[in-house]
C-alpha cells in the first residue's frame, strides 16, 4: 500500500524510522532558521548525514538551495562546506 503525502508531514515508503525522524528535524529547523550546515545538523539536531537527509527530502518534492562556503577548520586550514536553505516544499 502506497503512503500518501500530507502537508506538514514527511512520509517515505520503505525508509527506516530514524531517517523519517531526522528529515522532520531538518524541515522544522529550516522553517525556523535561515540555513543549516553539516556541523550544525550534527551538534544541534544529532544528524551526521545531512546530505543524505537533504537528498531524501528532495526526492519527495522539497527544493533546497546549496551554497558552498570557504571556512577554516579547527586546525586553521581552509576548507569548503555546504550550507543548505529551503526554497520550497510540497
Amino acid at each position: 500500500k502506497e503512503e500518501n503525502q500530507k502537508k506538514g508531514s514527511v512520509l517515505f515508503k520503505g525508509e527506516n524510522i530514524m531517517s523519517k525522524t531526522q528529515c522532520k528535524r531538518v524541515i522544522l529547523y529550516l522553517e525556523e532558521n535561515k540555513s543549516l550546515t553539516s556541523k550544525k545538523a550534527s551538534t544541534k539536531l544529532g544528524i551526521d548525514r545531512l546530505a543524505a537527509r537533504i537528498y531524501e527530502l528532495s526526492q519527495i518534492g522539497y527544493v533546497f538551495n546549496r551554497q558552498r562556503k570557504r571556512v577554516k577548520n579547527r586546525f586553521g586550514e581552509k576548507c569548503l562546506i555546504t550550507e543548505y536553505s529551503m526554497e520550497s516544499h510540497p
